[in-house]
């Protein structure tokens, strides 16, 4: 039977991410957007996921910031919103920061093209039907006056309300670079960055005094009554600050430190203003921290008082919008569900978590929770020790609540940060092996957070399951830490890991030499192949590589690795080096055991071992430039890493004898001629986009056919045709199942996309 759809109600980042996140696992999703039919005062487009205020995710570091760690969680977890914004980045120094129409057009397009996401315009005025089962709300801080006078009605409690200002965003080329420079506060470089990623604009105290008195004296947009209620500190309106002393902006987003004047190195700023780059072409940069309730003419006025911005030209000026959210630890249960209707959860900043990559990875959550639900699995909540058990406690039970105390504390939004993570067990090791000097202060400080950050991640690993095995891919964990389980993060992984639904990727990723197979290739290939291999939600795996070439075969440092073997006793060196090869070997023989086809999408050179790769894939696609050679026999050795013994499969024999023989190259067109390869495309970017056509047509299939299907095969290639048949009458009459068949027939006669179960993991 196919899973009852799950309705969610609001396409921002947290109701775009819990989509992606149900879909991905095999249920079907209905997906209510207003926009398009109602707007709202903040956006200004229809697309999913539009950013309203900054285009920044924050800091990407996840060694010593918290929403880093939530960044690499997150991408652990498959998330779209990360593979989004990681897709269109721009440069921000430490911080993430993203193209913002490129950003919410590519999850749009995503979300659009799933098979089993459905997307329906119109406002939700009411709570969900009980006949729509399982839903969640992720409505967010804009949500309709209709809606949340039903959740009140149902709850019994009010929404609490807050306003959130909106920065305003630049024409780049309308600054004047005479006076403002390029730099990274400490020329810090982050991912996407080079440590000259904002515009600084100094001012001098004079000029610094007088701007905050302008701010001080400007005119403001006015509140209703029912309007009038606290700002959440963590973003606050520049006027706002202004207000509570002449030093506050100083020492909040026009602080110096970290900053020399590039026009003038010898004179230091008294207060600087920085600038972001707010887009991809990087015509257009908003003004950090500078979030507004100005009226429109004294923003221009007082903002082209800033050195370097006199002539500024504004794409969009600063605003307000109205932010709700509900008093999410009395109404809600520990797994996101309404405590008086189980069925609905909620998601995102309505909740009241605070910023893009928050909502999203509450989103994140529920859509795990409720997929898990509608497969008749029952939910494991994240523990606590992570970003997102973090998070999740905070908005289902973590907040104090106290009404005999002056200034009644109550539930209030807030930004994933260390203070919502568990202590570290006494007598965790903080000192960094070798630190010389007394350990205290700034450096205990540093050490503490790595080490949550840590035990943060290899926990989370360990709650995603067979994921654990892909930690170090994380893109925001890039320093080398121990995490857990024997398994070490390394600085730039080999393997690239990403997904798209039920489509994995991995990219050979050493590209200045070539993707050359170095040690390193040979331990994470098994160990990535196994993860992907024990997860039943992987139904196809698409193989390329970074760069201008495929794969240049075996890194001649493993050659001289087995040079300094066979100068050990001949004996047990022979014995030493047959361990090493079957190794290898068995690295290659992981592609033919996963239970799902591998797709190699190859371009460039696929010399040497990059042959024994592709050979163990089961569809091999390539671009025009391809070119290939046996190229062992030119070193004086016969290939053993599997071309030899399955070649002469793949084409015919006696022209594997003669490629293996010679060594010589031959082409895509000549690889075609003789079947080695399927499709040959014009480039790499269309060989891989040809692979991943193929995979997802695959993935759509019955998994345990498909899984049928390879075995059977190999099965086949192995043995005689007698053995084959009678193989494949034991195979289908074990596992054979109506189920999957009667959903394909009837799909092919609705014509409609069937929905297959997945396979059960491990």
């Amino acid at each position: 039977m196919f899973a009852k759809p799950v309705h969610i109600i609001g396409g921002g980042l947290a109701g775009s991410e819990a989509a992606w996140q149900i879909a991905s696992r095999g249920v079907p999703v209905i997906l209510h957007e207003m926009r398009g039919v109602k707007e709202t005062p903040a956006h200004k487009t229809d697309k999913l996921a539009e950013l309203v205020c900054s285009n920044s995710f924050r800091s990407d570091d996840a060694e010593a910031n918290a929403v880093g760690v939530l960044h690499a969680e997150m991408r652990l977890a498959g998330s779209l919103i990360m593979t989004s914004g990681d897709a269109h980045q721009v440069p921000a120094g430490g911080a993430l920061a993203v193209d913002r129409e490129g950003f919410s057009q590519a999850v749009t397009d995503r979300l659009a093209a799933h098979p089993l996401v459905t997307i329906e315009r119109g406002e939700i005025a009411s709570l969900p039907p009980a006949n729509w089962g399982s839903a969640i709300i992720a409505t967010g801080p804009l949500t309709s006056a209709a809606l949340a006078e039903a959740i009140r009605a149902e709850t019994g409690a009010d929404a609490l309300s807050f306003f959130d200002a909106i920065a305003p965003i630049v024409h780049v080329d309308t600054i004047d670079m005479g006076i403002a420079w390029f730099q990274s506060r400490y020329d810090k470089v982050g991912p996407g960055g080079t440590g000259k990623d904002y515009i600084n604009c100094p001012m001098d105290k004079d000029r610094y005094e007088a701007f905050v008195a302008a701010l001080n004296a400007g005119e403001k947009t006015e509140f209703r009554e029912w309007e009038n209620v606290p700002y959440f500190d963590g973003c606050l309106p520049i006027e706002v600050m202004a207000e509570r002393g002449s030093e506050t902006l100083r020492h909040g987003p026009m602080k110096p430190m970290g900053l020399t004047n590039a026009h003038d190195p010898s004179v230091k700023p008294y207060a600087v203003v920085q600038l972001r780059q707010d887009n991809a072409l990087g015509t257009l940069y908003n003004m950090v921290g500078f979030q507004t309730k100005l009226k429109y003419a004294d923003q221009v006025r007082i903002f082209r008082t800033i050195p370097g911005l006199e002539q500024a030209e504004f794409a969009r000026l600063g605003g307000l919008h109205r932010n709700a959210y509900i008093n999410s630890p009395v109404l809600l249960d520990a797994l996101l569900r309404l405590k008086s209707r189980p069925a609905i959860r909620f998601a995102g900043q309505i909740t009241g978590c605070e910023g893009y990559v928050e909502s999203a990875a509450i989103g994140l959550l529920a859509g795990r929770f409720a997929a898990a639900e509608a497969l008749g699995r029952s939910p494991v909540a994240p523990p606590a020790t992570t970003a997102f058990g973090a998070l999740l406690g905070h908005i289902t039970g973590g907040h104090l609540v106290a009404d005999d105390e002056p200034g009644k504390r109550s539930f209030q939004p807030m930004n994933v940060n260390f203070g919502l993570f568990p202590p570290l067990d006494a007598g965790t090791k903080l000192k960094p092996e070798g630190f010389e000097g007394r350990f205290r202060g700034k450096d205990k400080t540093v050490a503490k957070k790595r080490a949550v950050s840590a035990r943060a991640l290899a926990d989370c690993g360990a709650w995603l399951g067979s994921e654990f095995r892909s930690l170090r891919l994380a893109r925001g964990w890039r320093h080398g830490h121990d995490l857990g389980s024997g398994v070490s993060a390394m600085a730039e992984p080999f393997l690239l890991s990403s997904r798209t639904g039920a489509v994995a990727q991995l990219a050979l990723n050493l590209p200045a030499r070539a993707n050359a197979m170095t040690p390193a290739f040979w331990r994470e290939l098994p160990e990535q192949i196994g993860a992907l291999s024990n997860d039943p939600t992987v139904r196809a795996l698409v193989l390329s590589g970074e760069g201008k070439h495929f794969s240049s075969g075996m890194d001649l440092a493993a050659f001289q690795d087995i040079a300094a073997l066979l100068t050990k006793e001949p004996g047990r060196a022979a014995h030493a080096l047959r361990g090493l090869i079957l190794r290898l070997q068995d690295a290659f023989s992981a592609l033919e055991r996963a239970p799902f086809p591998v797709i190699a999408a190859i371009h460039g050179a696929c010399i040497g071992g990059a042959i024994d790769l592709i050979t163990a894939c089961d569809i091999r696609i390539a671009s025009a430039d391809t070119f290939f050679a046996i190229e062992e026999i030119a070193i004086g050795m016969a290939a053993d890493v599997g071309t030899l013994q399955r070649l002469p499969k793949l084409i015919a024999p006696g022209v594997a004898a003669e490629l293996a023989y010679t060594g010589r190259r031959f082409d895509a067109a000549e690889a075609k001629a003789i079947g080695l390869v399927s499709q040959v495309l014009p480039d790499r970017e269309a060989a891989i986009a040809a692979a991943i056509e193929v995979a997802q047509s695959v993935a759509a299939r019955s998994p345990l056919a498909i899984a049928g299907v390879k075995r059977n095969l190999a099965f086949a290639r192995d043995h005689s045709v007698a053995d084959g048949l009678d193989y494949i009458a034991t195979w289908n009459a074990g596992m054979l199942r109506p189920e999957d068949l009667m959903m394909a027939v009837q799909a092919k006669m609705a014509k409609t996309e069937a929905f297959f179960a997945d396979l059960l993991g491990p």
